[in-house]
């Protein structure tokens, strides 16, 4: 649901929300998107690349992984000292709604409530949090649009390679001849 920087004595971690429980990671959240990335053999800059120039937008831009984890960059924290992530990532699948502010809330801007109830605060107005919503569902969008148009060229399938095999004067012939199982004269 959610990866979330935070930083305890100087030392940055990353709090995890899952479906199943909240967990710590001694890693950066830089770190944990990259991974994320790899698990899905992703080009991360590639993606960033990408997505940037879909959404026209160099910073904070929303990564689509799989169809059901499309990150979103949030600002959760204020940086205490130069260098500290203060953007976390939330799973644009898992959000429900966009909520304003607790009355009593200082620095907070907005709460974020997921499907499965939880809440988390965060430092991003509300229609800063929809814009990254709607920037969400359009790289999500792009994403599933890529994935359905498949390869390019898969290749010779049997049949072509046959059809093409008695006009081939090329070395591979024998070659084909040979994997495919075929007789000199066909």
């Amino acid at each position: 649901m959610a990866l979330l920087p935070r930083y305890r004595d100087g030392v940055g971690e990353t709090v995890i929300y899952t479906s199943e429980g909240r967990y710590l990671d001694p890693r950066g959240v830089p770190w944990l998107v990259e991974r994320l990335a790899s698990y899905y053999s992703l080009n991360l800059l590639e993606l960033r690349r990408r997505c940037g120039r879909l959404l026209n937008l160099r910073h904070h831009i929303s990564l689509p992984l799989s169809e059901s984890l499309v990150l979103l960059p949030v600002k959760m924290r204020q940086s205490a000292e130069l260098g500290e992530t203060t953007t976390g990532f939330i799973n644009l699948q898992q959000i429900l709604q966009i909520l304003p502010p607790e009355e009593k809330a200082f620095a907070w801007l907005s709460r974020i409530q997921f499907k499965c109830g939880l809440q988390l605060k965060t430092l991003n107005t509300p229609e800063t949090l929809r814009d990254r919503l709607r920037q969400g569902e359009v790289v999500r969008k792009d994403f599933l649009q890529r994935r359905s148009r498949g390869i390019a060229f898969a290749g010779l399938s049997r049949q072509a390679l046959l059809e093409q095999l008695p006009n081939c004067d090329c070395v591979l012939k024998d070659i084909f001849i040979d994997l495919f199982g075929l007789k000199q004269d066909e």
